[in-house]
């Protein structure tokens, strides 16, 4: 794209933003035809995909090629974003529709009704935040994002020595009340790092590099499949896909799309029984592993990990169920809670070393959970809200309008910001926003999300006032 000046680039965005809403008013037009409203409202969401990344919003971003940039907030926070909050709720819905996988159980007795129009409301309003949230990276996309600092050897060099340190500190602060959660957003950087010295190091030839990225890799991998939480497996092999794909991307699609199947097919009995064993039975981890690699394999078990792996889709991969049961509660049995969540989030802000009396934030948090008949209070599942819940439940539509044009806006501008002051794309963006802002994939509930956002903020200038000050990066000097 040439270059605009500011108002016409300014003109230029709103008339490629305008579209993005399109699908949403066809699915609002024919809104008492459930199914149909539905339906357009799902695929929305591939024609903002499709819109976003193969029209004209890619000319905003023209100083690399699209599979260069596919770390960044447009491609990788839309695709997990957008991608788990619109398109995964189609299981749900053909659950509703009495399907089981493929399998036709009782959709031909199937009739449209109450709950019908819910979930069809409740997509029409995921398609609205999806192309909010688009809306508001473009508002904050930069045509030319030439980094301000270089680095003064090929980053290559440092990348052990980086890793080494990163890990260190970490575990360092974590010793400290009042600057854990710093060590908590330096956590998932090492794996970052690792997945960037594996790309570098087989691109240019680097047996070094490759096998002590692959090492800690596979290591970060060990502990994530012992942890009992499907997400660490699921954004590590994200992560390394997406790192790979501009290089080898036949190998990533036909290796990482089989991958995630076996993955989603099995990952939920292997976790369910870890959890069981290990956390509720108390039985040693080792014996733990194994029964639940039986339980995968057996065939006596098959149709267990197949109804695990359903129920995975249905209410957990898909999280439509849970917001349906927030949009019935709100504003019917309680009127939108207005600024009260945002204050929340403001207060868990404070460390509670300043305010020992501070109130537990996942406790605060849980509240409207249970007000909304989501989980009930004896659970000992955490079912908290998601960025655009909160934004519902704070205002509706206006609600979420604000909160993902504002969510896109933070997420595009951290990045800019990241590559601008760490040199360039691999480090500032791969490592250093995905890696300290890699809650910001799928979003999490306001008081979690804006600490992240603050807290990350503060570390990302810390690191590079570190960086600067021992002369790692040095201003670059081409900048016209």
């Amino acid at each position: 794209m040439e270059y605009l000046n500011r108002q016409d680039l300014a003109t230029y965005k709103l008339k490629t933003i305008l579209p993005l809403y399109l699908p949403w008013v066809l699915s609002c037009i024919i809104r008492d035809n459930p199914l149909c409203s539905y339906a357009i409202a799902w695929l929305g969401s591939f024609f903002i995909f499709f819109y976003s990344l193969r029209g004209p919003v890619p000319t905003f971003t023209a100083d690399l090629p699209l599979k260069m940039q596919v770390m960044r907030p447009m491609i990788l926070i839309q695709l997990v974003f957008a991608g788990l909050m619109s398109v995964t709720s189609i299981f749900y819905f053909l659950d509703h529709l009495g399907f089981y996988f493929l399998s036709d159980i009782q959709s031909k007795q199937f009739r449209a009704n109450e709950q019908t129009m819910q979930l069809a409301y409740c997509q029409r309003l995921y398609l609205f935040a999806h192309a909010s949230l688009i809306m508001g990276m473009i508002i904050a996309l930069k045509p030319r994002n030439t980094p301000a600092f270089i680095w003064i050897q090929d980053i290559k060099e440092h990348l052990i020595l980086i890793l080494l340190v990163t890990i260190s500190v970490g575990y360092f602060l974590s010793f400290f009340a009042g600057l854990n959660q710093f060590s908590v957003l330096l956590a998932p950087v090492p794996m970052f790092l690792a997945g960037l010295m594996i790309s570098i190091g087989l691109r240019q030839h680097s047996p070094k590099l490759t096998s002590s990225g692959i090492c800690f890799f596979c290591f970060t991998i060990y502990q994530a499949a012992y942890s009992g939480y499907k997400e660490a497996l699921f954004v590590h092999l994200i992560l390394i896909a997406f790192i790979l794909y501009p290089y080898y991307r036949s190998i990533v699609i036909g290796l990482g799309v089989p991958l995630l199947l076996v993955f989603i097919y099995f990952l939920p009995i292997w976790t369910n029984t870890l959890r069981t064993e290990a956390w509720q039975a108390e039985i040693p981890m080792d014996k733990a592993v194994t029964y639940a690699f039986n339980q995968m394999v057996e065939d006596q078990n098959q149709e267990a990990v197949k109804q695990n792996s359903w129920e995975f889709l249905t209410n957990r991969f898909s999280e439509i169920g849970m917001f349906s049961k927030y949009v019935s509660h709100v504003p019917k049995h309680r009127p939108f809670y207005n600024t009260e969540i945002v204050e929340n989030a403001l207060y868990a802000l404070v460390p509670r070393v300043l305010w020992p009396s501070k109130p537990n934030t996942e406790e605060q948090s849980m509240e409207r959970v249970y007000d909304a008949e989501v989980l009930s209070t004896s659970s000992l599942a955490s079912a908290k809200t998601r960025t655009v819940v909160d934004g519902y439940l704070s205002g509706g539509i206006p609600g979420i309008l604000i909160t993902m044009i504002c969510y896109g806006i933070i997420c595009q501008s951290l990045c800019n910001m990241a590559e601008r002051l760490f040199g360039g794309y691999e480090a500032g963006c791969i490592v250093v926003f995905n890696g300290m802002f890699q809650q910001l994939w799928r979003g999490n509930n306001f008081e979690f999300i804006l600490n992240n956002m603050v807290y990350g903020c503060i570390l990302m200038l810390v690191v590079f006032y570190i960086l600067r000050y021992t002369e790692l990066l040095i201003p670059n000097r081409t900048i016209i």
